[in-house]
């Protein structure tokens, strides 16, 4: 695909609102009134652990992220919520969303500490590969992780991910690495 065909064919899914069904999550495209201070709390407590690099965070600068992010067509941004009860507990998103190359950069946070530990990133990030996969064509999904989050490190292990070296992901920080999966 290429060209204009190629930018009509993600339209297709990401000017739309995606959901995502799993097992215990629903996946859904974050949108503006999703951006609450609870959301806004999550960034502030990654930035201060070191696992994201983001640590200016407000409800009004996140507010106009997520509406930027929304303005884009290569992004796919979407948050988890529990299917019971509809608590938003944290995010995914994959940027950008290159169908010529057939690969996606991928971000997870799963925000809600008592959420943490408990399979959420494993399952969503399956589902959301499948996604990309059967939609999109994606075939390779890369990321960065700070080495000294091991349960992250072990999460996309177990995933299916591997460590590797990609002109994709930019490693600013020694402690950093870029994983990748093939999906």
């Amino acid at each position: 695909m290429t060209g204009n065909m190629q930018k009509l064919y993600i339209e297709d899914y990401l000017v739309k609102k995606i959901t995502i069904n799993t097992k215990r999550f629903l996946l859904k495209s974050l949108q503006v009134e999703d951006v609450s201070e609870k959301y806004v709390g999550w960034i502030r407590e990654s930035a201060k652990e070191g696992f994201i690099l983001y640590d200016k965070a407000n409800l009004s600068l996140l507010k106009n992220y997520v509406e930027d992010i929304n303005s884009k067509q290569d992004i796919l941004f979407l948050g988890i919520y529990l299917k019971d009860s509809g608590e938003h507990i944290g995010n995914i998103k994959y940027e950008p969303i290159d169908i010529e190359n057939k690969y996606s950069i991928m971000g997870i946070l799963v925000g809600e500490r008592d959420w943490r530990s408990k399979s959420v990133a494993s399952e969503v990030i399956l589902a959301t590969a499948n996604f990309l996969k059967e939609n999109l064509g994606i075939r390779y999904i890369y990321l960065g992780v700070n080495k000294g989050n091991i349960a992250a490190v072990k999460t996309f292990k177990k995933v299916g991910f591997k460590e590797k070296a990609t002109k994709y992901i930019s490693i600013v920080k020694n402690d950093s690495m870029a994983m990748e999966l093939k999906i």
